[in-house]
């Protein structure tokens, strides 16, 4: 399976700062992005250390093991999240500019017909395949406990009061779980990794909508974050999107639509 990529990160309409970040590594089939939180900077701080760590992170790990099998993939992610959590974390402690800051974190490895997806917090991965989108991960929010606990249904969702406080960030304590899970990968399926600037703003009706409208990737990622912006923008927008295609059908001109 080889992979393509596309994405692009906007600070919004309200925001005087961008406090996402994000990186794909195309080469090694990388990708990171988070949302960070705290005061002055210390988001836009909190956010690109946990991207840059990961990253350096998994590259060791895949450049030492290139036969790494899924299972391995998977201790890895959990160990180099555990390094991640305990630098952001170190540097809030010494540094009292930093004093609370924390991020959410959502990543991808991608190998041959498997992903291996960890998330922490509420920034998301869908799936989108065959024209149907599911959500692989579970957001680690108040909002998403009480909607568990039936307390709140997921059309009251977007009015919920506090619906962004966190009950997962990175660097916030000094220890943090990531959820991870190994996903199948098909030919033509896309990956969908975004900040809640997008899901708080667009329906999954809507992101289905803007999926269909084009077949290039990187006019999806502008068509998703411009809606987000024609929605109210209230918050940062980030998006990555991600398509496997198998390597018969990567060599095709792209002319053919296949």
């Amino acid at each position: 399976m080889n992979y393509v990529f596309a994405s692009l990160s906007d600070p919004g309409l309200v925001r005087p700062n961008n406090e996402d970040a994000l990186v794909v590594d195309a080469a090694h089939r990388l990708v990171f992005l988070a949302d960070g939180m705290g005061g002055y900077n210390a988001g836009e701080v909190a956010s690109s250390m946990a991207i840059a760590q990961m990253r350096a992170g998994m590259l060791d790990f895949q450049l030492q093991h290139p036969e790494a099998q899924a299972s391995d993939w998977v201790r890895q992610l959990h160990q180099c999240l555990h390094d991640t959590n305990q630098r952001i974390y170190e540097a809030a402690q010494t540094h009292m500019e930093y004093d609370g800051m924390g991020t959410t974190l959502v990543g991808l490895c991608l190998l041959p017909d498997h992903a291996v997806l960890g998330h922490v917090g509420d920034s998301r991965c869908y799936r989108w395949r065959d024209g149907a989108l599911s959500l692989l991960t579970r957001d680690h929010s108040l909002l998403q406990e009480q909607i568990d606990a039936g307390l709140v249904s997921g059309a009251d969702s977007p009015m919920a009061a506090r619906r962004n406080l966190l009950t997962r960030a990175v660097g916030v304590e000094d220890s943090v779980v990531m959820d991870v899970q190994t996903v199948p990968v098909q030919d033509r399926d896309v990956f969908l990794l975004c900040s809640d600037g997008l899901t708080d703003m667009l329906s999954e009706e809507h992101v289905v909508y803007l999926l269909q409208q084009s077949d290039d990737l990187q006019e999806r990622c502008e068509a998703l974050v411009g809606a987000a912006k024609e929605a109210g923008g209230r918050d940062n927008i980030s998006v990555v999107l991600v398509q496997a295609l198998g390597a018969a059908r990567l060599r095709l001109p792209h002319w053919l639509g296949l």
